[in-house]
Parts: C-alpha cells; sequence; structure tokens
C-alpha cells in the first residue's frame, strides 16, 4: 500500500492476478486463490515422498539412485518441470 499511498491515486486492482488480465466476477476472483492449495499440495507430497524414498523399500530407492543418482536430485528435476510448465500461460483462457 505504500506505492498507492505515495502516488495518491490509484487505477485498476491492487492485486496480482494468477496468469489472466481479467476476473469476471468475485466468486472466480475467489476460486482462483483457492485453486493454488489444490495445485501445490500433490506437488508438495510428491517432494516429501521422493525425500522419504528409503521408506518405500529397495526396489524404489534403487529406481530413483539409477535414474537420478539420489533423492535430492530427483526432487530438482521434478521442481524443475514443475516451474517450466506450470507457468507457462498454456492454461491461460485470456
Amino acid at each position: 500500500h505504500a506505492t498507492q499511498r505515495s502516488l495518491g491515486s490509484w487505477v485498476g486492482s491492487a492485486v496480482v492476478h494468477m496468469g489472466d488480465s481479467n476476473v469476471p466476477n468475485a466468486l472466480m476472483f475467489i476460486d482462483k486463490y483457492a485453486a493454488i492449495e489444490r495445485i501445490l499440495n500433490p506437488l508438495l507430497a510428491v517432494l516429501d515422498q521422493l525425500l522419504n524414498v528409503r521408506s518405500h523399500g529397495a526396489q524404489l530407492s534403487a529406481y530413483i539412485a539409477m535414474r537420478w543418482g539420489n533423492a535430492t536430485a530427483a526432487v530438482k528435476h521434478v521442481l524443475c518441470d514443475f516451474f517450466k510448465y506450470a507457468f507457462d500461460g498454456s492454461g491461460a483462457d485470456n
């Protein structure tokens, strides 16, 4: 709000929208921000499971070691793919 106060007047939205240039109504606005949890929770679950891979058995541990070297490298690979494709605008409807 410091920028708004320093300018004296403000035109437009005071919040950042997720991926599109307009929000048709308040319910759409609320739904967009409620979706963040639905997007991130599965990602966080995968990352947690990768970091606790030893508890899932020798075969999975061996696969991760063979494919990525270790669980940390696998986590980095998942995050790289997520940030490469999650925000590329391909799902935007504007």
